[in-house]
């Protein structure tokens, strides 16, 4: 798209891509418990390195 959206929680920016986020609650439906594994918020980083999940956490305030 050559405009940004109206409404967004947070923008990310990859080289010279702008990638306008936004976040909604959803059912949790998903992969069966056994398939699950919880990561403590303060490994968090250092188990998903990825920008992207930690500006959403912390729009979330998960995160500080």
């Amino acid at each position: 798209l050559n405009k940004r959206p109206e409404k967004f929680d947070y923008k990310h920016t990859i080289t010279k891509y702008e990638i306008y986020t936004r976040l909604q609650p959803t059912e949790r439906r998903g992969p069966a418990a056994d398939e699950v594994f919880w990561i403590d918020l303060n490994r968090i980083t250092e188990e998903i390195p990825y920008s992207l999940i930690t500006k959403a956490l912390k729009h979330l305030k998960l995160l500080e």
